[in-house]
């Protein structure tokens, strides 16, 4: 991660999305595949609610990052806000067969975009992988 990004990090940390982005932009310019600005700028733009922008930002990043698992969820995260259920599952699948991804978080979001397009067994199997990874 260069330098740039991690000070568009702290500003990010800080709640400055102007100087955040200007970094993460800048990031860009020096690199153009720079995957981790790719990767905040599509968070940055989703908390916005900019979320063609953030989504534009998040497939970038995962096009360059293909095994990283927050990016995959990123991405379906977008997908989710966007109602593009159908759309977020095969993202999903693929995070959770990678090794580390067993985060309830992506199995809850699996499980629910299961549940609103009617795949109820398979939902009912992620929300119970949710709670086999709830600490007791």
């Amino acid at each position: 991660m260069s330098s740039l990004v991690n000070e568009g990090l702290r500003y990010h940390n800080d709640g400055d999305l102007e100087k955040a982005e200007q970094c993460y932009l800048e990031a860009l310019s020096a690199n153009s595949s720079e995957a981790y600005a790719l990767k905040l700028l599509g968070v940055l733009q989703a908390e916005r609610g900019i979320f063609d922008d953030a989504l534009s930002y998040a497939e970038a990043a995962v096009n360059l990052l293909p095994d990283d698992i927050e990016c995959k969820h990123l991405l379906a995260r977008i997908r989710i806000e966007r109602s593009e259920f159908e759309a977020a599952i095969p993202i999903l699948r693929e995070a959770i067969q990678k090794d580390g991804a067993n985060t309830t978080a992506i199995w809850a979001d699996f499980g629910l975009c299961l549940e609103r397009t009617g795949v109820w067994t398979e939902a009912q199997d992620a929300f119970n992988r949710v709670l086999e990874l709830q600490p007791k």
